[in-house]
């Protein structure tokens, strides 16, 4: 597409909706008399004009220590200067409409010190126009159209073209009187050059409708078609996507309703390929009484078809119900039936289930103890043309018990519980025996707040442990974290965290371990409105790689350490940042410092 035929199609989309804007106008549609019967005035008020500048300088250290003995380092200087004027004006008669455009520039350069001096230029310069027709009114109106284009410099080669960006975009809204329907239709043009794709296109028409009758219930429709063109690559895609959802809340009954009809052309190296869908979900609840009993049920109607030759069919319809027998038992049941590929089923479900249907609760002498059993009752079957008919049935159940007391330590809280679970389940349908597992849990808590001074402190110790009773798969773990918070006077604040973890795990053909400790402190003074800053922040990992043990090999891991350090300064618009970098893993070590000091104006 040459440049003079974009220019037409965008000149002929803006023709169109600014007649239509005029004809809305023309009619009285939302403007007081005095308005549309006002003599036309097109002289621009006084324009306002408003000038900035702003940047930064910058300056970078960067060096890099491996035990290889190979050691690497560079700086930089770095500087950036970002001029934007923006005029802002507005029409008074026949239309009220703001107007504002805006001119910047972008340079940048960076210089790396050494013996090859390389360097990086970047010069960007953009713009627009943003044009607003009654946005206030019922029909409010815009059109924005911006432009970017950039010159890239590397080395001692010339300035060049890099990218250039143009997009346009139109929007025209609409609302009722009444207020419960609006909506809008919206053009959207963006092309690319790059020295890859030349003036790839993309453009986009959409149309938004939401209507609110009132209550829960609310209609949205959204439609688009977006076009793609790549002509560099012969590439072509064409996508039309029409969506309607409607959705229904009250206190007996609930449903949503969408509907999606997509079409997909797309064409590559002279080879056109065409892609239909079509999509129809339908869900409605029913609450006879009230949340104790509902009534579901759904429909999905689907087809795609490839190149007009081939399609397929997909349907789906179910119905189930729930029905809530006390506040820990309900009972459910399904129905469904398909037809997939022409393949036609029939499936159903049925269970009573509940997870705590025997529960009690003990207190005694500041001890709290509690049990509970659960239980689970299911019966599943089903049948389809390309296999014969299938039906299980399972049986579940679950147990478990808790003992735990509170009780005051040191000015704060301490916590500490026991508790032990287990489940099992036995299906008609499997052929072996699941294992029972026993999972056996230990923590105490400790923590501490004071409010005057902003503090606080945490410490856990905590034991799990997982077993089975049909084999010898065990899993154990044992966790210990402590955190600290310290607020400090003018600003100050100081805080940390130490954890560690030990991870054990056995079965019948293998053994593994593992540790992992972290550690980690950070400092930070900060003045008001951030005029001034400092934060320090330390963090140090070490990881026990321990050993895997199985029939075929005994691996041992190595350990790794690692440590890392940040310092950032703030003064006012000057920030200097120092961190570094330390990791050692097995004989080999890394070290990296990296120093930066930025000034923005």
């Amino acid at each position: 597409m040459s440049k003079k035929n974009k220019l037409v199609n965008y000149l002929n989309a803006s023709k169109f909706i600014l007649l239509k804007i005029a004809v809305m106008t023309s009619l009285g549609l939302g403007f007081t008399p005095a308005v549309y019967a006002a003599p036309p005035n097109f002289r621009l008020p006084p324009i306002r004009l408003n000038f900035a500048t702003s940047g930064y300088a910058s300056y970078g250290f960067q060096y890099l220590d491996t035990s290889s003995g190979s050691a690497t380092s560079r700086q930089y200087l770095g500087l950036g200067v970002h001029p934007k004027i923006e005029a802002r004006s507005y029409l008074w008669r026949p239309w009220f409409a703001p107007i504002q455009s805006t001119l910047g520039a972008s340079f940048s350069k960076i210089q790396y010190a050494g013996s090859s001096g390389s360097s990086t230029t970047d010069v960007i310069v953009e713009g627009g126009v943003l044009l607003e027709l009654l946005p206030a009114s019922r029909f409010p109106f815009a059109a924005g159209l911006n432009r970017t284009k950039n010159w890239r410099k590397s080395g001692s080669s010339s300035l060049k073209v890099g990218i250039i960006k143009t997009t346009l975009n139109l929007s025209q809204g609409f609302k009722a009187t009444n207020g419960l329907t609006n909506g809008d239709l919206n053009y959207n043009f963006a092309s690319d050059d790059t020295p890859i794709t030349r003036v790839g296109t993309q453009e986009k028409f959409s149309f938004n409708l939401r209507h609110r009758p009132g209550g829960e219930q609310r209609i949205d429709v959204r439609a688009w078609v977006a076009r793609r063109y790549l002509p560099e690559l012969n590439f072509r895609l064409l996508d039309r996507v029409f969506i309607s959802e409607h959705e229904l809340k009250s206190i007996k009954v609930r449903s949503s309703t969408s509907l999606n009809l997509n079409r997909l052309f797309q064409q590559q190296l002279g080879k056109p390929s065409t892609v239909e869908s079509r999509q129809l979900n339908t869900v409605l609840n029913w609450y006879p009484l009230g949340d104790a009993w509902v009534i579901s049920g759904n429909a999905r109607l689907s087809s795609l078809v490839r190149n007009q030759s081939t399609q397929t069919l997909g349907t789906i319809l179910g119905l189930g119900t729930q029905y809530r027998i006390s506040s820990n038992i309900r009972v459910s049941g399904s129905i469904q039936v398909r037809d997939n590929l022409g393949i036609q089923g029939v499936s159903a479900s049925a269970s009573l289930s509940s997870n705590k249907a025997f529960a009690d609760v003990t207190t005694l002498s500041g001890y709290t103890y509690k049990k509970y059993a659960g239980f689970s009752l299911s019966s599943q079957g089903g049948s389809s043309d390309s296999t014969a008919s299938v039906s299980s049935q399972s049986v579940g159940v679950s147990a478990g018990h808790n003992l735990s007391k509170g009780t005051a330590l040191f000015g704060g809280r301490l916590m500490s519980s026991v508790s032990q679970s287990t489940n099992t389940s036995v299906s008609t349908g499997s052929a072996s025996a699941s294992q029972i597992p026993l999972t056996t849990a230990g923590v105490v808590n400790w923590g501490r707040s004071e409010k005057d001074s902003n503090s606080h402190t945490a410490l856990m110790l905590s034991v799990n442990d997982a077993r089975s009773f049909g084999g010898n798969n065990t899993a154990r773990v044992y966790s210990f974290q402590a955190n600290r918070k310290q607020a400090m006077a003018l600003y100050q604040s100081l805080s940390g965290n130490v954890s560690l973890t030990s991870t054990r795990n056995r079965s019948e053909l293998s053994s593994s371990s593992s540790s992992h400790m972290n550690a980690t402190a950070t400092y930070g003074h900060r003045r008001l409105f951030k005029v001034k800053g400092l934060t320090l922040a330390s963090s140090l990992k070490y990881d026990v790689g321990g050993q895997i043990n199985n029939q075929y090999s005994n691996v041992q891991n190595g350990d790794t350490l690692t440590w890392d350090n940040e310092v950032d300064y703030l003064l006012g618009e000057l920030e200097l940042a120092l961190d570094t970098h330390f990791v050692k893993f097995g004989q080999s070590t890394l070290f990296s410092l990296l120093f930066t000091a930025k000034r923005t104006f």
